[in-house]
C-alpha cells in the first residue's frame, strides 16, 4: 500500500527491502521508488526519443500518445531503463477518491483503449489480471495486459492510484513480465 508522509516512517522498517532510489516528481511532492538503472527524463528528452524511433507506424502511435500526455490536463513524468527494456509514464490528474465499483469502470475503460490500440497497430491485447486495495486514505487499481504481434510482446501495467488527496496515473510498458507492486508500494505521497 501508498503511504502519506506520516505513515511511511512508522511502516518502512517492515517493509522487504528491495535495491532502487527515490526519484522525486517535484511539481507534485511525491516520491517514487524504481530500480537504480531508470533516468527520468524531461519532455523534450523523452520527445526527441519518441522521434527517433524509426518504425513510423509506431512513432506516429507513441508521438499521439505523448501529446495526449503533455497536453492534458495535469503534470507528466517519464523514466526508462538505461538498457530501454521498461518506460514508465506517471500522469497526474485531478483528485478523485475512486472505489472497487469505480475500478471496475475504469478497467472497461482501459481494456477497450489497449483492444483499440492494438488492432490500429495489427496485435492482439489480453487482460492478464486486475484487482483494487484501499482504506480511508488510500485507493490503487491495478491492471496488467499482454500486447502481442507475430513478431513482438510487451506487457503494459497501469496503476491508478490515490493518496493525500492527489491521484495519479502509473503506467508501465515492458517486453518482459514483471510484478511492480513491490515498487508502487513504496511511493510516498506527501
Amino acid at each position: 500500500m501508498l503511504f502519506s508522509c506520516k505513515e511511511a516512517s512508522k511502516t518502512n522498517e517492515t517493509k522487504k527491502e528491495i535495491s532502487g532510489q527515490y526519484f522525486e516528481l517535484k511539481e507534485d511532492n511525491i516520491s517514487i521508488f524504481l530500480p537504480k538503472y531508470f533516468k527520468q527524463y524531461s519532455l523534450d528528452e523523452y520527445k526527441r526519443i519518441v522521434l527517433s524511433i524509426e518504425d513510423s507506424l509506431h512513432q506516429k502511435i507513441e508521438l499521439t500518445r505523448f501529446d495526449n500526455l503533455k497536453f492534458s490536463k495535469g503534470n507528466v513524468y517519464f523514466f526508462r531503463d538505461l538498457s530501454n527494456i521498461t518506460d514508465i509514464s506517471i500522469k497526474m490528474m485531478e483528485y478523485f477518491p475512486f472505489t472497487k465499483k469505480d475500478s471496475s469502470i475504469l478497467l472497461g475503460m482501459i481494456s477497450q483503449k489497449c483492444n483499440e490500440n492494438a488492432i490500429e497497430s495489427n496485435k492482439t491485447c489480453t487482460k492478464i489480471k486486475a484487482g483494487y486495495s484501499g482504506n480511508v486514505k488510500t485507493k490503487v487499481f491495478m491492471a496488467k495486459y499482454k500486447v502481442e504481434s507475430k513478431f513482438s510482446t510487451h506487457y503494459t501495467t497501469f496503476y491508478a492510484i490515490s493518496s493525500n488527496y492527489k491521484s495519479f496515473i502509473f503506467t508501465f510498458r515492458s517486453i518482459v513480465d514483471i510484478d511492480y507492486k513491490k515498487y508502487i508500494e513504496k511511493i510516498i505521497v506527501k
